[in-house]
């Protein structure tokens, strides 16, 4: 039987637009026209680029990315 828990580390998945599977491979902020922190994501058609992260952050970065 597998678990998850909050620390669990996975990686993020996303498909584009022309159907190819983006993997997150960065995440960092950035200061929009406005002057406010966003979210930057950087996004890799490799799959060894991914870089996890634990489950309860990646919930968060989900949020937030579509917000």
């Amino acid at each position: 039987m597998n678990t998850i828990s909050a620390s669990t580390r996975i990686h993020l998945v996303a498909t584009a637009t022309n159907g190819k599977r983006c993997y997150l491979s960065r995440v960092s902020t950035k200061r929009n026209s406005r002057g406010e922190l966003v979210l930057d994501a950087g996004w890799d058609d490799e799959p060894s680029m991914s870089q996890p992260m634990p489950y309860e952050q990646a919930l968060i970065f989900k949020r937030r990315m579509l917000a």
